[in-house]
Parts: structure tokens; sequence; C-alpha cells
């Protein structure tokens, strides 16, 4: 019984869902709890995510990435693995990379984590009008330096986590 090796890329900034029909010698998932984890490589902590058995006898799970860790990774590629506990075992019964391509499509509002500066391709081909938000939804002001018709970035007098809504 080995790891099943499956990659998969998502879309930046969107859910991302997907049912996973695993090959008959996996090991039995009987009384087990499923879950998913992404490595993340520069701060060597990983995420978790929800994953489900639809499906004991056919071995089928499913997967579900929301769209607010998608975005808190960032574009490029990642280890991930579903991992089952039965009792006190674990052991990964899917592993592969999940790639976050650049987005190519228009985008209006972005989440970031604990930062101070800001990076932002929003793709509306104009300058729009930025408004900051913190995690408790207040109104946040920061420098907004417009690089070109959809790239802009906002720097901040120090790191906090929140949204950025364009207009």
């Amino acid at each position: 019984m080995g790891i099943y090796a499956h990659d998969i890329t998502v879309v930046y900034g969107s859910d991302y869902t997907e049912t996973i029909d695993l090959p008959q010698t996996t090991q039995d998932l009987s009384d087990s709890v499923l879950y998913g984890q992404v490595d993340n490589a520069d701060s060597l902590t990983a995420v978790n995510f929800p994953a489900s058995i639809i499906d004991i006898n056919n071995k089928i799970i499913s997967i579900s990435i929301p769209a607010s860790l998608i975005t808190y990774f960032g574009t490029g590629k990642y280890s991930y693995s579903i991992i089952a506990k039965s009792g006190s075992q674990y052991y990964v019964v899917v592993s592969g990379t999940l790639t976050i391509p650049p987005s190519t499509v228009a985008t209006n509002e972005f989440t970031f984590f604990n930062s101070s500066s800001v990076a932002v391709t929003h793709n509306l081909n104009k300058y729009p009008s930025v408004t900051v938000t913190d995690s408790a939804l207040t109104t946040v002001i920061g420098d907004v330096d417009y690089i070109d018709l959809n790239n802009l970035s906002v720097t901040f007098s120090a790191p906090f986590s929140g949204n950025i809504i364009l207009n």
C-alpha cells in the first residue's frame, strides 16, 4: 500500500473542490478521519484544509481548499498531503504538488496576512480606487503606489492582516 501521487492546480482567489478516486490498493479508510495539509516552505508551517470520505468501499474522497487559504499562500508550487487518522495512527493517503498560477482575471479584493507591504496584480486595466480594511473591518490608511494599469502596491507603517478592495 503506497501513497497515491496526485498533483492539483487551483485558481488564485477561488475555492477549490475535487473528488479523488483512490486506487483499490490504498490502505483501508474504515474508522479514519481525513484532512488535507499544505506545507508553507517560507515559514516552515503547515496549514490544514477539509477532506472527507465520500465512499469507503470504492475509496472515493473529497477535498475542499478555501479561497482564503489559496490567497494566503499566493502564487507558486507547494507540497500537499491528504492524511488519514485512525485512532492514534496517522498515515499519508495522497501526496502531490499544489500549483497556484498567477491570476489573469480581473480581481477586486485581495486578502493579506501580517504584511507591511502588499503587491497587487488586479488586471482591471485602470488605476482603481483603493480601500484597505483590517481583520476587524476598520478602514486603514496606506501609501498606494500605482505601478501601471494592472499593478499597484500598498505600504503600511506596521504589519497587519486585512483586505485590499479595489473599485
